[in-house]
């Protein structure tokens, strides 16, 4: 991240990545449309967009429709890729609840490393490419309880075993022990 990236609070950069979201879809956002989407105060919307405003990243006049400058879009634009980029490894690759998913994007996508949100792509990519079953479609028992595991067929558990794991739901997974050298 670059020092002008670094400058952004968390909440501001909910802000911005709101604002692009509400313009995309009605092609400028309102105050009360900030307010509705995060569930905050107007005080709240005028401090953050007066700060967005001071740091070139939104066009703002008290009752005016805000829009995002051409800077203001581009750093909304990577918000929203590190947001889903994140929700979709959450829910394709580790089988997530979108709801959950989205949720836990929201929070990790502000401090989460462009080295490993590049991993994440990649991995997620390689998933989709080589059609490997949906999260869910194989699941494995620790400890007497069935885990849902995203399209693994060989799991390495605790102590060094490899278990292969049967398809079937998490309800009726079916394990059998490798030999130590698979």
């Amino acid at each position: 991240m670059t020092s002008e990236q670094e400058a952004l609070s968390s909440s501001l950069e909910d802000y911005l990545e709101t604002i692009y979201l509400v313009a995309r879809e009605q092609g400028a956002a309102r105050s009360k449309d900030i307010i509705g989407r995060l569930s905050v105060s107007a005080a709240s919307v005028t401090e953050a967009l007066r700060a967005l405003d001071s740091r070139g990243l939104v066009n703002y006049a008290p009752y005016a429709l805000i829009t995002l400058t051409p800077k203001g879009e581009i750093r909304a634009r990577e918000i929203l890729h590190r947001h889903e980029t994140l929700r979709d490894f959450f829910v394709e690759v580790l089988g997530v609840d979108p709801r959950v998913a989205d949720s836990g994007a929201c929070r990790i996508e502000h401090v989460i490393s462009d080295e490993i949100l590049d991993s994440m792509i990649t991995y997620t990519a390689t998933v989709r490419e080589t059609n490997r079953p949906a999260a869910g479609d194989f699941a494995a028992e620790t400890n007497g309880r069935a885990k849902a595991l995203p399209g693994r067929a060989n799991i390495k558990v605790p102590g060094g075993k490899r278990l292969r794991v049967a398809a079937g739901s998490a309800s009726s997974a079916s394990l059998a022990s490798l030999p130590e050298n698979t």
